[in-house]
């Protein structure tokens, strides 16, 4: 069906499988009353939904999504209110799925809500743009009893309210959350979770490669929690850049995950968190660039993350560039035995403090021990500062011989106060 070049007034269209609506790029659908859909197309399959804009004008109306076969591409949704009756608040909604169905090349404006989609398989959301949001998440995908084959890629967010993508529940099988931009949040954004990427998920295998995430009001909230949020086991997240947010990226109960090649810049607070959510074991953290977070470079709060192996990550801190920094702590590696119950390894990192008048009253501390567990690896670290006069230490330990039990092998230390300090100002038993 063509629907030209004019401008329709509905109640709500009856809609049926195996065709296609087609707008050119000029075709206008508004409806006549609030909460109803435009396109309704639950009871329906099969379909394609091309050029059609849907202008809600303050009162509404989106789509109602199939279980299965929808493709919705090179439309606009406009204006759809969050004074809507829920679900027709969103400008795309699905109750199940849809399946074997894509979203492409779509853009959403000043709306409520973008996409919302319960319980989806060998789903394609692509290369849409979504500027200005009034009441909650771009995309929003729970899956009850699991979901497999969904790629989220190649999506440019802008004036968000909360999250930009949010992942729950499954378990999930080959997802992808891949080279999206999440470039900015409305002014007037919610206090409840403004996150770039959520997954607060069961299941394996998730890839999040190559995101851009900036957070735009640096430092004045810490409702800016997590740029990335990780679950599920065995997940990957590489190559994304994180700008601002407390947290760049926080693990949450996902063991053997790899989080590599990130650059995160301007944490609020750490660059990356293990957090107490469970256990993270043998995570892989290799070859990140962490520069200016707060407090920590990388912080452990897990229940268990033995067999975690830290390589090649390079953790960077000017002393001054926050304010407080006069009185400021800051730890690039935390670590501490009561939640290892088993080994870890730290090669081939560098942390390095890079201002040349650090504050008096600031304290630089490379890797902070509260305690070892038998086994733990500290070799070929470089631990430096840039400072006019010598600054900071290199292994920190409040704690007397809580460094014990660790060996430290060919670490280098240029320009510091001390190799080691705190409670342990001498080398530890394993040194070699």
């Amino acid at each position: 069906m063509d629907f030209g070049r004019n401008t329709y007034l509905v109640k709500g269209l009856k809609l049926q499988s195996y065709c296609t609506y087609q707008g050119n790029n000029a075709a206008i659908i508004l409806v006549e009353t609030p909460n109803i859909f435009a396109m309704d197309f639950s009871r329906v399959r099969d379909f394609t939904v091309d050029g059609i804009t849907f202008r809600g004008a303050g009162i509404g109306g989106g789509l109602d999504l199939p279980i299965t076969g929808a493709i919705i591409r090179n439309c606009r949704f406009e204006n759809i209110p969050a004074s809507n009756r829920y679900p027709t608040d969103r400008a795309i909604y699905a109750s199940r799925g849809p399946n074997n169905s894509r979203i492409e090349n779509n853009h959403f404006e000043n709306g409520a809500v973008g996409i919302e989609l319960y319980s989806v398989t060998h789903l394609t959301i692509a290369h849409n743009v979504a500027d200005t949001l009034t009441d909650g998440d771009w995309l929003h995908i729970t899956n009850f009893g699991g979901g497999d084959d969904v790629t989220i890629s190649g999506n440019t967010l802008s004036n968000l309210y909360r999250m930009g993508i949010e992942l729950q529940q499954g378990p999930w099988g080959r997802l992808k959350v891949t080279d999206n931009q999440i470039l900015s949040w409305a002014v007037n954004h919610s206090t409840n979770g403004p996150w770039g990427i959520s997954l607060a998920i069961a299941g394996a295998g998730a890839l999040v490669r190559n995101n851009t995430i900036t957070e735009t009001s640096l430092g004045t909230g810490g409702e800016f929690a997590y740029g990335i949020e990780v679950g599920g086991d065995h997940s990957v997240i590489e190559g994304n850049t994180i700008r601002g947010f407390q947290i760049g990226i926080v693990v949450q109960g996902a063991p053997f995950a790899t989080i590599s090649n990130n650059r995160l810049i301007d944490q609020t607070s750490e660059g990356i968190l293990f957090s107490n959510a469970g256990a993270e074991l043998e995570t892989r953290v290799q070859e990140n660039t962490i520069e200016n977070p707060r407090y920590f470079g990388i912080l452990n709060d897990s229940t268990n993350w033995a067999g975690s192996v830290f390589t090649d990550n390079r953790i960077s801190r000017s002393g001054g560039h926050w304010a407080g920094d006069a009185s400021g702590v800051f730890n690039g590696f935390q670590t501490t035995s009561l939640y290892a119950k088993g080994p870890l390894t730290f090669i081939g990192n560098v942390i390095e403090q890079t201002a040349a008048s650090p504050p008096p009253g600031f304290s630089f501390r490379a890797i902070l021990v509260y305690g070892s567990y038998a086994g733990d690896r500290y070799e070929g670290n470089d631990i430096s500062s840039r400072s006019s006069a010598p600054f900071g230490y290199g292994f920190y330990s409040p704690q007397a011989n809580s460094l014990n039990g660790a060996s430290f092998e060919g670490n280098s230390f240029h320009n510091l106060l001390g190799a080691f300090g705190g409670a342990t100002t001498r080398p530890p038993d394993g040194l070699k």
